[in-house]
């Protein structure tokens, strides 16, 4: 029932971070500086903020902003995920994962390929690099499968059960992948910007394209 969000509206550092209720029309006002990332997954928010050198700070809050854990890792990040009680965090050559009610600090391991997207399921991580998807194992963050799906994905969404990756390119062309038979499924679409798959329907999807939005049953 909350959205987060964040914005800079002057020349300070400082982000305001607005906890929105969209149910009871509340709003929770917060400030932090220079905030780079947010994302929230069941009444989770993650916060991402670039610290004083090469190094960010992750705050974990709940829906009003009540800290729940904080941590930092050794680098700037360009993506964030949360899923459940687990928070990812990479950068083009480093990924890290917070399972942050059972570890004191993420556990961060160097990949140099060229991190372009990340997505965040339950017991994998995924990662974008070149014309690959690369799954990862969580905790161990081992290698578990490697899919050429054609296209440098910028983003990636899952389906509710996790079968189907919807990839888009920074050209608006979008992809689907079936992580059950390897392979790419269906037409691609083009000229697509944003794209959102039902939380409980897994073949249930929507998407704006060509300024009109589309919803998919299948």
């Amino acid at each position: 029932n909350t959205l987060l969000y964040a914005y800079n509206n002057s020349d300070s550092n400082e982000f305001t971070i607005i906890y929105y209720n969209y149910k009871t029309d509340d709003k929770r006002v917060h400030t932090i500086s220079d905030v780079i990332a947010v994302s929230g997954h069941s009444g989770t928010f993650a916060i991402a903020a670039k610290g004083q050198f090469d190094d960010a700070t992750i705050y974990v809050t709940d829906t009003i902003g009540v800290s729940i854990a904080t941590a930092v890792i050794p680098y700037v990040p360009t993506h964030i995920a949360v899923y459940g009680k687990t928070i990812a965090i990479c950068c083009a050559n480093q990924i890290s994962v917070w399972r942050y009610e059972e570890e004191d600090s993420p556990q961060t391991i160097n990949f140099n390929e060229g991190i372009s997207a990340l997505h965040l399921r339950e017991k994998l991580v995924y990662l974008s690099v070149s014309n690959n998807i690369v799954s990862l194992d969580i905790p161990s963050l081992a290698e578990v499968s490697r899919y050429a799906v054609g296209i440098p994905a910028e983003s990636i969404t899952s389906s509710s059960d996790g079968k189907i990756l919807a990839l888009t390119d920074n050209s608006g062309t979008l992809q689907f992948f079936s992580t059950e038979e390897s392979k790419v499924v269906g037409p691609a679409r083009r000229e697509v910007w944003n794209a959102a798959w039902s939380q409980d329907t897994p073949n249930q999807f929507a998407a704006s394209e060509r300024q009109k939005l589309f919803v998919y049953n299948n």
